[in-house]
C-alpha cells in the first residue's frame, strides 16, 4: 500500500512539472474557424401556404470556412399535435450535391416535395434545414407553412327552368356544365354527371333539387309531356341552407367549404323558395366524390320558363 501511494505521488509531481513547464512557454492557439451560414431563396421565403399538388423547393446557399460536410432536413407534419408525423432526417454528402470534399461556399437546389399529396390538405408543416461543416458546426433555418386545397369558382352560372327552351335545367357542378333534357335521356354517362336541377312551380317556387328528388320528378311530369330524363342514374346531392356565420365571398379553400356543411344536420334533397343573395351549401353524391360546395343566388328571372343565376364554389 505504501508503494502505491509513493507511485501516485510521483505521477502527481510529474504532472505538476509538465503543467508548470507548459505555463512557462508562450503558446499561440489556432483561431476558431467561423461557423457556417445558410441562406435560402425561393417560394418558402414569400409563401405561408401551399396548395395540394404544388412542389416545395428552394435554393440553399452556404458558407463553411471549415469546409462543407453535409445538409440535413426534417419535415414535421402537424407539429406538437396528437397527429404529429415526422419524416426521417436525411443526410446528403457533398458529392451527392455536386460538390467536392473541400468546398467553403456554394449553392444548390433542393426539393422537399415534388407534389404535395392530397392527404396533407388541412395540415401545417414545419421544415427544419441545416448545413454542417467538418468541425460539426451547424447553421440552420426553420419554416412553417400550411397546406390548402384550392377550389373552383364558377361565376354567372345560368340555369333554366323545366319549361325553358333556351337554357338547360340540369347542372354538373364539378365541370360547370349545363345540360338540356335531350342531352340526358337515354344517355347514362351524362345522367351520371348531373348534381342538381332547377325548376319553378307555383309552390314552392324557385327550387334546386337533386336528380333523385321525387318532387322534382313530379313537377317535371306536371310541366312536360316528355318523360323525366333520368331513367338510369339519379344522383343524391344533399343541400343545407348556409349558416349565418359562413362567409361565402371569403371562402377560398376546400376546408372552408367542408366546414360549412354540417355533418350533424340532415342534408335535404332540395332547397325551395330561393331568392337573390341566398347561400346554400351542398355535398355531392358518393359516386361524384362527395365533394363539398356552395352556391349564392345572384339573379332570378321569371317563372317556369325563366332562369336562376348562381355563383358556385366547389372542391376540386
Amino acid at each position: 500500500m505504501k508503494r502505491l501511494f509513493q507511485n501516485l505521488l510521483l505521477i502527481g509531481l510529474m504532472a505538476t512539472a509538465v503543467f508548470m513547464y507548459s505555463c512557462g512557454e508562450d503558446t499561440t492557439e489556432e483561431p476558431a474557424l467561423a461557423k457556417p451560414t445558410i441562406t435560402l431563396s425561393g417560394d418558402l421565403l414569400s409563401q405561408t401556404t401551399f396548395e395540394v399538388g404544388d412542389s416545395v423547393g428552394f435554393n440553399v446557399s452556404f458558407t463553411a470556412e471549415a469546409e462543407f460536410s453535409g445538409f440535413n432536413y426534417q419535415v414535421t407534419i402537424n407539429k406538437d399535435s396528437v397527429n404529429e408525423q415526422t419524416q426521417a432526417m436525411q443526410y446528403v454528402t457533398p458529392t451527392d450535391l455536386g460538390f467536392t470534399n473541400n468546398e467553403t461556399s456554394g449553392m444548390f437546389g433542393f426539393s422537399i416535395m415534388q407534389e404535395i399529396p392530397e392527404e396533407l390538405a388541412g395540415t401545417t408543416i414545419s421544415l427544419y434545414l441545416e448545413v454542417v461543416d467538418k468541425e460539426n458546426q451547424i447553421a440552420s433555418e426553420t419554416f412553417d407553412f400550411a397546406v390548402i386545397e384550392s377550389i373552383n369558382e364558377f361565376e354567372t352560372v345560368l340555369i333554366g327552368g323545366f319549361n325553358s327552351e333556351s337554357l338547360g335545367s340540369s347542372y354538373d357542378a364539378s365541370s360547370d356544365s349545363v345540360f338540356f333534357a335531350s342531352n340526358l335521356r337515354g344517355n347514362a354517362a351524362n345522367q351520371a354527371r348531373i348534381d342538381f336541377v332547377y325548376y319553378f312551380a307555383d309552390t314552392p317556387q324557385r327550387t334546386i333539387a337533386a336528380p333523385n328528388n321525387d318532387e322534382a320528378e313530379l313537377t317535371w311530369d306536371a310541366q312536360n309531356s316528355s318523360a323525366w330524363p333520368f331513367d338510369v342514374t339519379e344522383n343524391a346531392t344533399t343541400f343545407q341552407v348556409a349558416d349565418v356565420g359562413f362567409d361565402f365571398d371569403a371562402a377560398s379553400t376546400s376546408m372552408d367549404l367542408s366546414n360549412a356543411y354540417s355533418e350533424v344536420l340532415t342534408g335535404e334533397s332540395r332547397i325551395t323558395g330561393l331568392e337573390v343573395d341566398d347561400v346554400v351549401v351542398f355535398k355531392l353524391d358518393a359516386s361524384r366524390g362527395e365533394k363539398f360546395g356552395a352556391f349564392k343566388v345572384t339573379a332570378v328571372d321569371g317563372n317556369s320558363s325563366g332562369s336562376i343565376t348562381l355563383t358556385v364554389k366547389i372542391q376540386k
